[in-house]
């Protein structure tokens, strides 16, 4: 019986590389991007864009891969969940994003084919492990009446309220204007009436031309949009069925796309996020495996309105071998964190900057190096590995500066004074030989305390 996943050789190349990750979700072999999560009947389902050939891992058909986990920590890959095939389609017809939503014990799939129609599939299954598509489909054929969109429409989110269902649809306005989220309603997630934008953005505001894989959810007081173009949030306020933004930021500021979130059952607001691949596409397809998801972190609302973000506690389960450093004043010559550092590794550490213009960390192995280094004068926090990205950071006098930091053989995770997140990729040639070292410039920097811990490698059947 065809699983819908990679083939068992697809799956053993892509397990013996040495960059395929040990703490990150990742396929079991093809193409992963976008994640699709929910918690549903008290596990974590991650189900997820998904294709998959030998020498070509995005080449198709395009299906919703499924791994689900009891605890964040152990994952077991099910068959695919949603294919062309389930929805009576042809395989070129590929299945795209969007969303899951649990109807009173059955889980339901929003998705957008052709990315112009939304169509629904649903599962009676306790585990999700299989779909049908509704005879209605396509439930919604857009776009909209009176609101033209030139490119398109895709990648529906839908939430509950106490009137009904509701979902937006991410989309753009005529002439590049700025994005449009259309609104919908419906009492039973299959016929659907629009109302009107949820919002309109403006292109000058740096939002993009066109949203993909939008969410919306309250967290606290306000309630919060996010729009993939360079992971950005708003937060504000929800009037009338219209949205209109207070204040805004970025979740990552590095080299990832689509953060999708989750309400788990204990009242938190999860984000996962597509870690994207920095190699060539013809080194890529060799690996059989291509993209991750971020660590799973945590969503609060910071009295500024602001977000704040930390990694899953349940992550900690995963420590071993634990390394406590005191203070250590770091001059021109870099200071080695004995015995940190191998493939798999988290840090937690304190900087002063003292009198230094630099300073931070830099993994090492051999001419591969990942520089997670603080500008004082620039007030940025800049992560270089294969491309190299730079978020500001406000340390007020003398900081602190806490970074967290999470390395798993190509993918490095920055969390710095739990208000900026940069993801970056590296591929060393060896990733068990990576070191680390305490690097200042231009003066003198003290490493207040740190903790360094070996990672295990996930459960994953």
């Amino acid at each position: 019986m065809d699983s819908g996943n990679a083939s068992p050789e697809l799956a053993a190349r892509a397990a013996n590389d040495p960059h395929y990750p040990r703490f990150h979700v990742a396929s079991p072999g093809g193409w992963m991007n976008d994640p699709h999560p929910i918690y549903f009947k008290g596990a974590h389902h991650m189900l997820y864009q998904y294709s998959f050939m030998p020498d070509a891992p995005y080449a198709g058909p395009h299906r919703w891969g499924h791994v689900v986990s009891p605890d964040l920590l152990r994952w077991e890959h099910l068959p695919a969940a949603i294919t062309p095939k389930d929805h009576g389609i042809a395989e070129d017809r590929h299945i795209w994003s969007g969303c899951l939503v649990d109807d009173d014990g059955t889980g339901v799939a929003i998705n957008t084919i052709e990315n112009i129609d939304i169509w629904v599939a649903t599962s009676e299954d306790d585990d999700l492990r299989t779909f049908g598509a509704v005879a209605e489909n396509p439930v919604i054929k857009g776009p909209p009446p009176g609101l033209p969109l030139p490119g398109g429409m895709r990648d529906p989110w839908v939430w509950e309220e106490d009137d009904g269902w509701y979902l937006i649809v991410g989309s753009g306005l005529e002439n590049e204007k700025g994005l449009v989220l259309p609104l919908y309603r419906s009492a039973d997630l299959i016929e659907w009436e629009y109302l009107h934008p949820l919002y309109e953005g403006d292109i000058g505001k740096g939002e993009g031309g066109f949203c993909e894989c939008p969410s919306f959810f309250p967290l606290g007081d306000k309630y919060v949009l996010v729009i993939s173009h360079e992971c950005q949030y708003l937060v504000g306020r929800y009037e009338g069925h219209r949205f209109v933004p207070e204040t805004r930021g970025r979740l990552d500021h590095g080299w990832v796309y689509v953060p999708q979130f989750v309400l788990d059952d204990k009242g938190r607001r999860i984000m996962w996020a597509w870690v994207r691949e920095a190699q060539d596409p013809e080194v890529v397809a060799k690996t059989g495996w291509a993209s991750m998801q971020t660590l799973p972190r945590v969503l609060t609302l910071r009295p500024d309105g602001t977000l704040a973000f930390e990694p899953a506690e349940e992550l900690a389960a995963l420590r071993r071998d634990h390394r406590e450093f005191g203070r250590i004043a770091v001059g021109s010559d870099p200071v080695t964190l004995a015995g940190v550092g191998g493939e798999g590794f988290e840090i937690d550490a304190t900087f002063r900057p003292g009198t230094a213009s630099r300073f931070g960390l830099v993994f090492r192995e051999g001419p591969t190096t990942v520089e997670i280094l603080y500008d004082v004068q620039a007030r940025t926090l800049c992560c270089k590995g294969c491309t190299g990205y730079t978020a500001a950071l406000e340390l007020g006098d003398n900081g602190p500066l806490t970074l967290r930091v999470f390395f798993d053989r190509s993918v490095v995770e920055v969390h710095a004074n739990e208000t900026v997140c940069i993801t970056e990729r590296t591929y060393p040639s060896d990733p068990d030989g990576m070191t680390v070292e305490l690097v200042a410039a231009n003066g003198e920097a003290v490493l207040e305390r740190a903790d360094a811990w070996r990672i295990d490698a996930m459960l994953v059947s």
